[in-house]
């Protein structure tokens, strides 16, 4: 079994299924996927590149960061894709200044 974040089973996709982008969930509207990246996602999964996955687990802690408060802002309070995107885009940038800050790299 792999990871879980906020009820969506992350499973690693090559590069040739998400191309440019590093993850989509099954939360996206049609909308929101960019072109290159359309693919019918099931509503309970996240894709993860697998350049950043293994064993459906997500390696990189700033990636789960993004996609757990992407998720919490979309399910829990219901913001669209694009505005989680971009406060799990600052979360994410804070969280790095804050790593390299404390030296918990």
């Amino acid at each position: 079994m792999g990871q879980v974040i906020r009820g969506m089973n992350v499973k690693c996709k090559p590069e040739t299924v998400l191309r440019d982008c590093i993850g989509l969930h099954g939360l996206m509207n049609e909308g929101d996927i960019p072109v290159d990246c359309k693919n019918n996602v099931p509503k309970d999964e996240l894709w993860i590149r697998d350049d950043h996955c293994q064993r459906n687990t997500i390696k990189d802690r700033n990636i789960v960061l993004h996609e757990d408060v992407e998720l919490l802002l979309m399910k829990e309070y219901g913001l669209t894709y694009a505005v989680a995107h971009n406060i799990a885009t600052i979360a994410e940038e804070r969280w790095k200044k804050h790593q390299k800050q404390s030296s918990l790299v």
